[in-house]
């Protein structure tokens, strides 16, 4: 985790030096608009529809977990209750992380780990 955040920080300070350094304009064009713009906010805005997607995605994954965690919940208060669930539905409730990350693709199905 801590090689992916100081690979990102020195990619995005590469990006910041090259941004200061390279302030002249530069014409841009797109059909039949011309743009006249820094390199800077070129590659900002070249970053913006990634930035944007990855900050939807995290929204949905945040939303499914709190789906997930009330599920979680709902067993475990039925589990407090003394309801007796057989061993396969136990199994398959505790698996409800990994079977959304296998719809999502993020893993193979039948991962285990």
């Amino acid at each position: 985790m801590y090689l992916s955040l100081i690979v990102t920080f020195i990619l995005l300070m590469g990006l910041v030096v090259a941004g200061i350094q390279n302030v002249a304009p530069v014409d841009f064009k797109f059909l039949a608009w011309t743009f006249q713009m820094s390199i800077t906010g070129l590659i900002f805005f070249a970053a913006l529809p990634g930035l944007v997607r990855q900050i939807l995605r995290n929204r949905s994954f945040r939303k499914e977990m709190r789906e997930l965690k009330q599920q979680v919940g709902r067993v475990d208060k039925h589990a407090d209750s003394g309801e007796n669930y057989s061993r396969a539905f136990r199994a398959q409730i505790f698996r409800l992380p990994q079977i959304a990350l296998e719809r999502r693709g993020q893993i193979q199905p039948g991962f285990v780990g």
